[in-house]
């Protein structure tokens, strides 16, 4: 983890999420797609990247921090479209074409009251801690999200991110499809757009905020989204 705020939850959220996965390995087989999250969640929890400073692009450490924190972003959220695959084979998507809104009402709210996300969501107000609320960060960002709309090519993703820029401007809480949007576009700028760590800032602090600040939302919600679907598949056998 990479934020306090994430260090603070992930001990507990993991040991949960473990606690149920071992719940439910006594009354009944894991499915194939739930083992598939659970591989690649494990997976990533333990991945640790480090780049050789000897490579021109690598020789400063805050760009071999970005880098890194790219990675682990992609991962993490491959971890995130695995577990909706396997919200998907319990029937619980209401909108599977969408990404970052896939759960239904119900279902986010029990994992957002019932399993702690809520508690999270008020410790990341607006993308709370450090670097983003310190002098020229606060604008940079900004101007990172602005960047981050325009290149972005759904309806949906525009929406959220214009959301997103005025909550992050008015230091106002995030909702979950929100940071899930947040997180998605930083992502896909990566993947499909090959941006390098300082594409779309002046100062490489603020896109290690933003990934850091999304890496380790996405850790925390599939940890507990995750517990929330082993219990659902536990007490439809017992």
């Amino acid at each position: 983890m990479f934020t306090e705020e994430g260090k603070s939850f992930f001990d507990w959220f993991h040991t949960m999420y473990e606690c149920e996965f071992e719940e439910l390995k006594k009354v009944s087989t894991v499915d194939f797609d739930f083992n598939l999250f659970d591989v690649r969640l494990n997976n990533a929890l333990s991945a640790k990247i480090e780049m050789a400073s000897d490579f021109r692009h690598l020789q400063e450490e805050k760009h071999r921090t970005a880098y890194a924190l790219m990675l682990k972003l992609c991962d993490i959220w491959f971890c995130y479209e695995a577990l909706l695959i396997a919200f998907k084979y319990e029937g619980l998507l209401e909108n599977p074409r969408s990404k970052v809104n896939s759960l239904s009402e119900d279902t986010l709210y029990i994992i957002e009251s019932e399993h702690d996300i809520f508690e999270v969501l008020l410790d990341f107000w607006g993308m709370n801690g450090g670097i983003v609320y310190k002098g020229d960060h606060r604008t940079d960002m900004q101007k990172y999200m602005d960047y981050l709309s325009s290149k972005a090519t759904s309806r949906e993703q525009k929406t959220y991110l214009s959301q997103v820029y005025n909550l992050f401007t008015n230091n106002d809480k995030f909702s979950t499809p929100q940071i899930l949007s947040f997180a998605y576009a930083v992502r896909n700028q990566y993947v499909h757009a090959g941006e390098s760590p300082q594409t779309g800032v002046e100062q490489i602090e603020t896109k290690i905020a933003a990934l850091s600040f999304s890496h380790d939302f996405l850790v925390l919600f599939c940890l507990r989204a995750g517990e929330y679907l082993l219990n659902y598949k536990r007490k439809k056998v017992v």
